[in-house]
């Protein structure tokens, strides 16, 4: 078996027969699907069912989580190699006859049409991978789709994902798989096409953001320090920009309580040790763009509420008050 495509299921009915569909078009007897359903309350069951053939593995779960799901499927997968695909995105026409001519004995293999430099460095990758605005690639490097991993270096370098995250794990498994590798390829070929939905759970409030953040600060904190390839200055600066991009997240997140009061219990978050001590030393980045950096002078100065009804401003404005979905291709 060449290839086992890793499929975590949750309330997932609206769009999984597309995103099934897409991937049942170049299944073969070289690659088999591994569908797991993560406890789903809808009708999820009653359209993956309908999808009985014996290179398709399906496993019904309590809900644990999209990383717990992902951990899963790699014991679960018996391809040499493996992918993640998310139940709402898509896989391009063709996406075997692309990956199967490309797969030459690499640990790892980004693919993605938006990124036709073959050569970019370990350090250019990482930078990629956390979204620091130095890169000039649009390409996603930070999720975990689009990509194809040798299974047996995942298990040999124990590399799953953190189940006690909520946001970030993505960004973490890519790190440490990338560390622990010098074999990776880039392959300038789009295989994937992703759906930002308006109305997903990242898109609502829920206030294990602020806890589960720290810890993946302190994860990512941990990933930087073991690095020996990126000098102490870039390790602060990916550390700072990760900061500054938690509290525009954060408020974001606390921009979409309509209670007053819900979204000042909130704000104390802003207090905290690590987020003064960013503040205390924080420089405005032209390259972090002026809205951003608005937003953080806010914060900044306290000026929370209007920091959030800015916000709210800012995402009513344009295709964001129209569009529930966005395809983008990869």
């Amino acid at each position: 078996m060449l290839l086992s495509i890793i499929v975590p299921i949750y309330n997932s009915e609206v769009y999984l027969k597309d995103c099934l569909d897409s991937i049942l078009k170049d299944l073969n007897n070289n690659t088999e699907l591994i569908l797991i359903d993560d406890g789903s309350t809808d009708n999820s069951d009653k359209i993956y069912c309908n999808y009985q053939q014996d290179n398709i593995k399906i496993f019904k779960n309590s809900n644990h989580g999209v990383s717990y799901s992902r951990n899963f499927g790699i014991k679960k997968a018996t391809g040499k190699y493996v992918m993640f695909v998310d139940s709402d995105d898509l896989l391009t026409n063709g996406w075997y006859k692309k990956i199967e001519s490309t797969l030459k004995e690499k640990d790892i293999y980004y693919f993605s049409g938006k990124c036709s430099n073959k050569n970019l460095s370990k350090n250019d990758i990482i930078e990629r991978i956390i979204g620091y605005p130095n890169s000039d690639v649009q390409a996603n490097f930070s999720a975990v789709w689009s990509k194809v991993f040798k299974k047996s270096f995942l298990l040999e370098h124990h590399l799953f994902f953190h189940e006690d995250l909520i946001n970030g794990e993505d960004l973490l498994f890519n790190l440490s798989v990338l560390s622990k590798s010098n074999q990776y390829q880039i392959v300038p070929i789009s295989i994937y096409k992703y759906r930002i939905n308006f109305t997903s759970s990242t898109h609502r409030f829920n206030n294990k953001i602020f806890a589960t953040n720290e810890k993946f600060l302190k994860e990512f904190k941990k990933e930087l320090e073991k690095n020996t390839t990126i000098s102490n200055f870039q390790k602060n600066e990916y550390y700072n920009f990760c900061l500054f991009n938690s509290m525009y997240i954060f408020i974001y997140r606390i921009s979409l309580l309509s209670d007053k009061k819900e979204r000042r219990k909130n704000y104390n978050i802003f207090n905290e040790v690590e987020y003064n001590n960013f503040f205390r030393n924080y420089k405005i980045k032209k390259e972090y763009g002026a809205l951003k950096n608005l937003f953080i002078f806010l914060l900044k100065n306290k000026k929370y509420e209007t920091a959030s009804i800015l916000m709210k401003i800012k995402n009513s404005i344009g295709t964001l008050k129209e569009a529930k979905t966005i395809m983008e291709e990869n």
